[in-house]
């Protein structure tokens, strides 16, 4: 009888040390869950009154905001009759009836910049209005797609975000950044990181986000971009990775392929970026020995950025990373 009582007195401690684990979550590690689910976008559908978003699934339970008619929000789960949802930028978690939220879209994407924030915009261009300032891996529902932006929703704030740092999590949506029915899955990621550099500024000798560096030339970042997939160990300038690589013709160019350019008056290989598809390479170009400074890579629009293959004459040898 003794052992008896001893065990379920053992149980009930168990039990309360969880419920105590639950409710005392830190609102960090609630925030991070929620914005890394996979949400929908849900829209209010009252006529006349905001809507309550309340603090648990229950009709009784306090108020902590409310949305307005005809408003979308972003929708993370459900529970019993309530939608979980999520009202703020910052993550707060609440719960809306089910009566009065229709689901609108099941699409979402993530927030894939170089560590860095992404700007939520009123309008799709680069000079509206910035309405927030969304962290990297930060997953969110779209509303729709148009012109190399996505309509999304954080919180209950809706905006744009460009498609160069936003990676649609749905099928349809990642089948555009596939160039060919070939391209594997490694290729396509291999891409899709890349572009998380676009606009980081060239120096020479740079390293970024290593040091002190504040860029990247043009075999780090090519090393940067494939040491990620365990495909370049060790660093090599732009000429050593073209004695690395096997060599193909252009013909057999895919996405994550290596383009290099050799000097008109060495025939030494000078430069390399990345094969992305679409007659399109990325790399960190516009620069030389005399980039040292933001100030003269700016004055040159010396940047990792996106450019035609034949963006100027010199001749190209083409390369294929080992294991790809």
């Amino acid at each position: 009888m003794l052992k008896t009582k001893q065990l379920l007195l053992k149980r009930l401690i168990v039990m309360f040390g969880l419920i105590f684990s639950l409710v005392c979550l830190s609102p960090k590690i609630v925030t991070w869950a929620a914005s890394n689910s996979e949400p929908n976008v849900g829209v209010s559908t009252t006529k006349e009154t905001p809507l309550n978003i309340r603090a648990s699934a229950s009709t009784s339970s306090a108020n902590v905001s409310s949305l307005n008619p005809n408003t979308p929000i972003q929708v993370i789960g459900s529970s019993g009759d309530f939608y979980k949802v999520i009202y703020s930028t910052s993550g707060n978690v609440g719960y809306a009836h089910k009566s009065y939220i229709n689901i609108s879209s099941t699409k979402y994407g993530t927030v894939v910049t170089n560590g860095g924030t992404l700007n939520l915009r009123s309008s799709a261009s680069t000079s509206s209005q910035i309405l927030g300032n969304i962290p990297s891996q930060t997953v969110l529902p779209i509303i729709s797609a148009e012109d190399g932006w996505y309509k999304v929703v954080w919180g209950k704030s809706v905006g744009y975000v460009s498609s160069t740092y936003f990676k649609s999590g749905t099928s349809s949506e990642n089948s555009e950044t596939s160039n060919s029915s070939s391209t594997s899955p490694t290729r396509n990621e291999i891409v899709e990181y890349a572009k998380t550099f676009l606009g980081i500024y060239y120096q020479w000798g740079g390293n970024y986000p290593q040091g002190s560096s504040y860029g990247l030339d043009c075999s780090h970042y090519t090393y940067q971009v494939f040491k990620k997939f365990g495909l370049m160990n060790s660093y090599m300038v732009s000429a050593d990775q073209a004695n690395y690589v096997k060599k193909i013709t252009r013909s057999e160019l895919k996405p994550g392929d290596l383009v290099f350019f050799k000097s008109k008056s060495s025939g030494n290989v000078v430069h390399v970026a990345i094969y992305i598809g679409d007659g399109q390479i990325i790399g960190a170009n516009g620069g030389d020995s005399s980039v040292n400074s933001i100030e003269t890579a700016k004055k040159k629009n010396a940047m990792v950025k996106i450019q035609s293959v034949d963006y100027d004459s010199r001749e190209k040898i083409y390369g294929r990373i080992p294991g790809l």
